[in-house]
């Protein structure tokens, strides 16, 4: 590859990361506002792509073209939605600040229900504690095996999951907020 080449392709890359960095997370305080802003995104990234062949979701890319078409899971869909990351933009959780980043991490290991990677996140985010406890209850009483995914496409098993927590958290008398209604 040519240098001048690469010194172009680096320097747009860098310039667009810098923009999408500037967008964060960093109001979430606890993991159901996450989860209601997703619920929120996905269900808005999902009402777009009805009428938008450009656009698909799918829970196997975070936020990616590939053949002229954007695809997008739960948290590409907070990246399309609440970030405001273009349609014709690949990017993943790495291209985000920390915070940011391991959030949207976080939707995609409760959606896969990876509980062991959902506690080293939470720890990062400074939410371990009781949220892990409450993260892992609230998986429970749906009655999914400790190893088996949440989420396949339908929200409704992420709303389930939230209003789960919500229960967990109101038990074990956890702050959290909720997203307020536009």
């Amino acid at each position: 590859m040519d240098v001048s080449v690469g010194l172009s392709i680096y320097r747009w890359r860098r310039i667009f990361l810098l923009d999408v960095d500037m967008r964060t997370l960093d109001h979430v305080e606890d993991p159901i506002h996450l989860l209601d802003i997703a619920i929120r995104d996905v269900e808005s990234f999902k009402k777009r792509a009805e009428t938008d062949p450009s656009l698909e979701f799918c829970v196997d890319s975070w936020h990616r073209i590939r053949q002229d078409v954007c695809y997008a899971c739960v948290a590409g869909s907070v990246m399309a939605g609440e970030l405001r990351v273009p349609d014709r933009a690949s990017v993943k959780p790495s291209h985000f600040g920390f915070r940011t980043s391991h959030q949207l991490r976080l939707l995609d290991q409760i959606r896969c229900g990876d509980t062991f990677e959902m506690s080293k996140t939470l720890a990062r985010l400074r939410w371990a504690g009781r949220w892990c406890d409450a993260l892992k209850a609230a998986k429970a009483c749906l009655n999914i095996p400790c190893s088996g995914a949440l989420y396949d496409g339908e929200v409704h098993a992420f709303k389930t999951y939230r209003d789960c927590l919500i229960a967990q958290a109101d038990a074990a008398a956890l702050p959290y907020e909720r997203l307020k209604a536009e």
